[in-house]
């Protein structure tokens, strides 16, 4: 049989934890690092699952002890009543990371190959649309980095190496169950010549590099207060399938598990389309999804504030033209805050109530942030002055506020009921 020669990336100057449950995916990896003289140690996760559990352990224990290599092994059992497959990933990833921590080894090689990148890009396709397909070369986590070095090859491939090279391994009986939907895609790819599954692969990697252009070319469309100049992007050709994508990345940035789906990405499209005055549509609990003037925007309500105008005219957050504020006739004992306009109901000048809302509606300022729009209040509560609303104007008014950080301090989890600056 003729011996694969397996190539990757992997620094010899570094040292490696590799992941290893006796399969022969992973047991190709431990003969190419044996092999190579990298410095590695082995963890392995024994879920008492499968018959040959206990023996696959005992073996990995013997043959790291043949090399003289470190294993880990993590004992533990799958409580009933929950998704094995998850419960499963859960688990060793989180072994994963606290091995990380307490040895100092933080690059973790998993044996992720390319059959298994064409089964999760077939999954994800069957789902819909994904910011990236397949599985990724490496993954950053709290404490560790996941590397993958394997997927430039097949399992077909990897299998054929550890047979060559005389190295010990074992098959989970459970990745020929067809009633797990992971193992019904592998059986079906098991049927599909190497150019077939190569042509799965490219096809993969074409839908990245079309998302990558997708996120590249919007990018500056972006704006940390204003959101996603839509309909800027519009002008410029933006197609709905390109608008999900954008989405998608806009969540996750934002932090958001939630998926979107095609329907609703047409949705969104249509309505900020043809939109002619600002909206709002809820995400989930925490967050709103607006509809602006030309923007749209995922954004979180915002604490309230304050500022006192005696000791600090100018900060991080706000500028203050004393010469406009002797126009109201200030004195230097005089308490004056600037505080969050929506404290106040309404806005009284020249003898003329006004809601507030009202207001702020009628000076277009945009909806996201609204409820962190300053207003000058004297010392007896009252709302004496709000800025205009001026995206791209110099500062002209009494209170210039920077936005930018504004809005970051504000944000609802910071925490805190009300922040004093």
């Amino acid at each position: 049989m003729k011996q694969l020669k397996i190539k990757t990336n992997l620094n010899k100057k570094e040292k490696y934890i590799l992941t290893c449950s006796f399969g022969p995916d992973s047991m190709a990896l431990f003969r190419y690092l044996l092999d190579n003289d990298f410095d590695f140690e082995v963890a392995h996760v024994n879920y008492h699952i499968l018959a040959q559990s206990d023996s696959d352990c005992k073996k990995i224990v013997d043959f790291c002890g043949v090399f003289h290599k470190k294993v880990h092994i993590l004992s533990t059992h799958m409580p009933s009543g929950v998704n094995e497959e998850e419960r499963a990933r859960d688990v060793r990833y989180d072994y994963f990371d606290y091995l990380a921590r307490k040895t100092g080894i933080t690059k973790i090689l998993v044996a992720h190959n390319k059959s298994d990148l064409v089964e999760t890009y077939i999954m994800q396709k069957q789902k819909g649309t994904h910011l990236y397909y397949g599985i990724s070369k490496n993954l950053t986590r709290k404490n560790s980095i996941i590397v993958r070095p394997l997927l430039n090859y097949t399992k077909d491939e990897l299998l054929e190496f550890v047979k060559s090279t005389n190295t010990p391994y074992s098959i989970d009986p459970s990745n020929a169950n067809p009633a797990f939907y992971r193992n019904k895609i592998r059986l079906d790819l098991q049927t599909l010549k190497p150019e077939e599954i190569e042509e799965l692969f490219e096809k993969c990697m074409a839908d990245n590099a079309k998302n990558e252009h997708i996120l590249a070319k919007y990018n500056p469309y972006f704006d940390e207060v204003y959101g996603f100049n839509f309909q800027e992007a519009l002008k410029t050709g933006l197609q709905e399938d390109e608008l999900h994508v954008l989405l998608i990345k806009y969540f996750k940035d934002k932090g958001i598990v939630a998926e979107i789906s095609e329907g609703r990405a047409h949705e969104i499209y249509l309505k900020a389309s043809t939109i002619n005055r600002p909206s709002i549509d809820r995400i989930n609990s925490q967050f709103n999804l607006f509809y602006e003037y030309d923007y749209l925007k995922i954004d979180e309500p915002h604490c309230k504030y304050k500022c006192e105008l005696n000791s600090v005219l100018s900060s991080e957050y706000f500028e203050i033209n004393k010469d406009k504020l002797d126009e109201f006739m200030i004195t230097q004992n005089s308490k004056i805050l600037i505080k969050n306009a929506v404290s106040a109901a309404f806005f009284e000048k020249n003898g003329q109530k006004t809601s507030i809302n009202r207001l702020l509606s009628k000076m277009k300022v945009p909806l996201s942030i609204r409820d962190i729009w300053p207003g000058l209040f004297n010392e007896n509560g009252e709302l004496i002055y709000v800025p205009r609303f001026r995206k791209d104007s110099k500062k002209e008014g009494i209170i210039s506020p920077n936005l930018t950080n504004l809005e970051k301090l504000t944000l609802v989890n910071c925490q805190k009921d009300i922040i004093e600056l």
